[in-house]
């Protein structure tokens, strides 16, 4: 990825001045990104030519798109920070990592534009929206809300049992906000609103709550409101949220099997637990085998986390029965167009390959998921802690501007 910074003409704000980033035009990163508004848009290549940086790589090139550095009057700095802050809060589980939340915010990017919402919302709720889409899995343990519970882990203690991961997120996220300086750049209205609905976006991704969210979207639809203040409501940036996190069921068949690798993996083999101490991050590599683990610690096993008795296909087909299609039936009603006509398409094309699959060999899908633990955990193990941001990033430009440079180019 490469980065070059140019000051702007003058100091957009009293204390800082703006930079922007470009890439070479010419580069295969930047092609790629062209696309990013394209429904078969490739997030694993993505992965591939940013060199591990997916969120780097499409957060600034989205943040480029919707000028949010102009509008806001933010700096690179603090966008770079923003970002790599995120970024490095996903860990090497086999789903919830950092491709995940780049792929949600790039589905989220293609709704913005087909259903032509960059002219219904304000550039604030843009923002909004996308950092969640960026930030909604954020230092996720690698483990379900299930397993928190039957554990009795702190962070259930914490949010006694109200979308206890989707909470934890959502203060994680606001914090690496304040933590980055981007917090600085809003009035004290605008910061109230971000952290509102931030809340309502994030806690709308708890899957366990799916019927309410349903019901409520169900409600939302078929009020009285015509199609303009449809779009300006909270409530169709909640839709759109929910479908982009469920997205990867609704992706051409050779990206949707390997997310449902991934989310198999993870249920099998979910990965290491880490504590996170508000702005002191810190990290220990302990590897966690979920359906083995609740057996040791004599607690019942989690829903399909036990291989022995549930395989791939299995959970795919109920995942895309109970969640994702429900959640797309009404994105039909909110926008009937090619895109959510394309994406029913595929979500019913790979279901019915699931379905196939039950009838043929699942040992061995369940084994290529086993192979993705193993590989997780062994990443896991070999990085022992996190990557701080060093001190000098705290630096304002243009002392930080190097440092950052550096660091984003790892």
């Amino acid at each position: 990825m490469s980065v070059v910074f140019h000051p702007s003409s003058a100091d957009r704000s009293p204390t800082r001045s703006v930079h922007y980033v470009e890439m070479n035009p010419t580069s295969s990163l930047e092609c790629l990104l062209r696309r990013c508004a394209h429904w078969n848009f490739d997030v694993f290549l993505l992965n591939r030519l940013s060199d591990g940086h997916p969120i780097m790589a499409l957060g600034c090139k989205l943040f480029k798109w919707y000028d949010f550095a102009s509008v806001f009057h933010f700096d690179w700095v603090a966008i770079f920070k923003c970002l790599r802050l995120i970024e490095s809060g996903y860990y090497n589980n086999p789903y919830h990592t950092a491709v995940h939340a780049a792929d949600v915010a790039q589905a989220l990017h293609c709704f913005i534009q087909t259903f032509d919402l960059s002219h219904a919302y304000s550039h604030l709720d843009l923002f909004i929206v996308l950092i969640a889409a960026f930030g909604h899995d954020v230092y996720h343990p690698g483990v379900n809300s299930q397993f928190l519970e039957n554990s009795n882990h702190y962070l259930y203690q914490i949010y006694q049992n109200c979308s206890v991961l989707e909470n934890f997120h959502w203060r994680c996220l606001l914090a690496i906000l304040h933590e980055c300086g981007l917090a600085l750049f809003f009035t004290s209205s605008e910061w109230n609103y971000i952290c509102e609905t931030l809340g309502a976006l994030i806690l709308s991704t708890d899957i366990r709550r799916q019927n309410e969210y349903l019901t409520d979207l169900k409600n939302f639809l078929s009020g009285d409101d015509n199609g303009e203040m449809l779009l300006q409501k909270r409530e169709s940036r909640i839709a759109c949220l929910q479908c982009a996190d469920v997205s990867n069921c609704g992706r051409e068949l050779r990206h949707s099997r390997l997310w449902a690798l991934r989310v198999s993996a993870e249920l099998y083999s979910q990965g290491e637990m880490r504590q996170i101490v508000f702005y002191a991050i810190k990290a220990f590599s302990r590897p966690i085998v979920q359906g083995e683990k609740e057996k040791q610690l004599g607690i019942k096993v989690s829903e399909h986390c036990d291989s022995s008795i549930t395989s791939v296909p299995l959970i795919q087909i109920k995942f895309a029965d109970h969640v994702v299609l429900p959640l797309y039936n009404e994105l039909k009603k909110f926008s009937n167009c090619s895109l959510t006509a394309r994406i029913l398409k595929h979500i019913h094309s790979n279901r019915h390959y699931w379905l196939r699959s039950l009838n043929g060999d699942t040992d061995t899908l369940t084994d290529t998921a086993k192979r993705f633990c193993l590989l997780a955990i062994k990443k896991q193990r070999l990085k022992s802690q996190l990557v701080y941001l060093d001190e000098n990033c705290l630096l304002y430009p243009p002392d930080g501007k190097s440092v950052l440079r550096n660091l984003a180019l790892q």
